[in-house]
């Protein structure tokens, strides 16, 4: 028993002496800043009907934030980091805890700037730049000219490059469409999102076929894998152990109810039900028992 306590007061003091170092303090605050910043951009590539345009916009403002903390000529490390460089710059404690130095502990700055620096050029290389992409953002309501005497001259480069790549637009109709459509959702339709926009505007496509089958096609652009990844994580909650003989067919529909489907207070159940009556003779159904029982005429 006394062997056990010494051993664990060994690994507490040792444990103890590890984070009461500069180093510890510095990687703790350092790491806090920089992961906060991830952590912020990975939930918000986690949201649902993302365009390439507000992923785009994301992730620049995310290169952006690291390039003004991290990458400058006199980093400042973050505002986590950098309160405990300044409280630290004449001192060797920080919250009344004492630390120690070492002497390679004038490399930590470097060394951080280089990681801030790796994962930037990540970032950058995840997410490289696409004309055909960035094209797409002319039909973000957002991106529209604040006056109506910008719109003449709004999109005119991404239209050309669109109708240059996509073989199934008219360019010259697009052009021509564009005319009425761009004034079109400055009245009526700024502020939607695009999701939102191509479902309001979509009845309208034999006014402007070109133009809406450009926003149906940037509608279908993969933009990221959430959609699987929460299809994965759907199916395992829906086929678990006590599951396991579910079919594929019944998987199926019910993970489509499960992502897709509507909320169950807006579900009116009586096609469905009289749908499942009609497929064979069941025996609930006899004598109008189940009709009766749900005020439900046969």
């Amino acid at each position: 028993m006394l062997g056990d306590q010494s051993d664990t007061d060994i690994v507490a003091n040792s444990l103890h002496n590890s984070m009461t170092t500069y180093k510890f303090f510095f990687m703790l605050y350092f790491l806090s800043d920089l992961f906060g910043k991830i952590n912020q951009l990975s939930k918000s590539l986690q949201k649902r009907d993302l365009s390439y345009a507000t992923v785009k916009q994301l992730v620049d403002s995310f290169l952006m934030a690291i390039e003004a903390e991290y990458l400058t000529e006199l980093p400042s490390f973050g505002p986590l980091c950098a309160e405990f460089l300044k409280s630290t710059d004449q001192s060797d404690s920080f919250s009344t805890i004492t630390f120690k130095h070492n002497h390679r502990d004038i490399h930590l700055k470097t060394r951080a700037v280089q990681c801030a620096q790796l994962i930037h050029d990540n970032i950058c290389d995840r997410f490289p730049d696409n004309k055909i992409f960035e094209a797409f953002s002319v039909f973000e309501s957002s991106n529209f000219p604040s006056s109506v005497a910008d719109l003449p001259c709004y999109g005119e480069q991404q239209l050309e490059c669109l109708g240059d790549h996509y073989s199934i637009v008219n360019q010259e109709e697009l052009q021509i469409e564009w005319g009425i459509f761009n004034y079109l959702i400055f009245n009526s339709y700024k502020g939607l999102s695009f999701a939102d926009l191509l479902t309001a505007i979509i009845s309208r496509k034999d006014q402007f076929p070109n133009a809406i089958s450009l926003m149906e096609i940037s509608r279908v652009l993969p933009v990221s894998s959430v959609e699987c990844e929460r299809g994965f994580s759907r199916q395992n909650i829906i086929k678990t152990k006590l599951r396991c003989s579910l079919g594929i067919d019944a998987l199926d529909q019910i993970m489509r109810i499960s992502l897709v489907g509507i909320d169950v207070k807006d579900f009116d159940p009586v096609p469905a039900i009289h749908k499942w009556q009609s497929v064979c003779n069941r025996h609930v159904y006899q004598n109008n028992a189940f009709s009766k029982l749900m005020n439900i005429k046969s």
